[in-house]
């Protein structure tokens, strides 16, 4: 039987780091498609909790950080946002930035936290059906090559 230390450190790695979530868990033994619910629940309680912080972490970062807020209009992440709007930032969430912090440069970028949330959750969903589909089938292929 699992535990909630494990549950809990799967989620906790894949807040920070959504790609490291799905090796975590099948360290632990989970199932494929338990590695998959586990790190993308780890990923969207990450962006939820950045969303409750909502407008005073808006109101902070616009004020305390104006240099990383131009540079982040003008890096990739921005130029993304600027093109695509927040579905594109949504979408490539988990890839790129990473789920929590594409929040964060939604919130500073004054998206609106409505939007924020559908859009990185679709991200989220969408990548980890992707991994978790890619990990069942590469598992299962090195499975025929390992067995006699």
């Amino acid at each position: 039987m699992k535990t909630a230390a494990q549950i809990f450190s799967i989620m906790s790695l894949s807040a920070v780091f959504f790609w490291g979530g799905f090796p975590a868990a099948l360290a632990f033994k989970f199932h494929v498609l338990a590695a998959g619910l586990i790190t993308a629940a780890g990923a969207e309680a990450a962006v939820m909790l950045v969303l409750l912080m909502g407008r005073p972490l808006q109101e902070y970062l616009l004020k305390r950080f104006p240099a990383w807020l131009e540079k982040t209009r003008n890096g990739k992440a921005g130029a993304i946002f600027q093109k695509y709007g927040m579905p594109g930032l949504g979408l490539i969430a988990p890839v790129m930035p990473g789920a929590p912090q594409a929040a964060l440069i939604g919130l500073a970028l004054s998206a609106k936290p409505g939007k924020i949330l559908l859009w990185i959750t679709a991200g989220i969903v969408l990548w980890a059906v992707i991994v978790t589909i890619g990990l069942a089938f590469g598992l299962e292929y090195v499975g025929t090559l390992i067995q006699p």
